[in-house]
């Protein structure tokens, strides 16, 4: 009986040395845990401070689309207006050409008057 009294006393300590270290492992997650949260506030915090900038840049890329959509419309609103004058210039120089012929034809027939 004094072995099994020994036998128990021991498995008793066994029990409670592995008791102690399951607490103590228990205490080491906890504290890991508990440091590990505001880690994880941070983390949200920072994300959502990204998220507010992102809708920023991404409004502010909007408004340069349509700034540069706009231009775009000018732009070419310019160079049809553009082609129309050059169109217009040749009309005119031809037209500037056609009269220099007339005088040059109608000089030719007044000469011919002052005989």
């Amino acid at each position: 009986m004094v072995n099994t009294a020994a036998e128990v006393g021991n498995d008793l300590n066994k029990q409670t040395s592995v008791i102690n270290n399951a607490l103590n492992a228990y205490n080491s997650i906890i504290k890991a845990v508990n440091e590990i949260i505001p880690k994880i506030e941070e983390i949200a915090n920072a994300t959502s401070g990204i998220n507010e900038r992102k809708n920023e840049i991404l409004t502010k890329v909007e408004s340069a689309a349509a700034v540069a959509e706009e231009n775009s419309g000018a732009t070419e609103e310019i160079s049809a207006s553009s082609e129309e004058m050059n169109s217009s210039s040749v009309e005119v120089s031809n037209a500037a050409n056609n009269l220099t012929s007339s005088t040059k034809e109608m000089r030719n027939q007044v000469k011919k008057f002052k005989l």
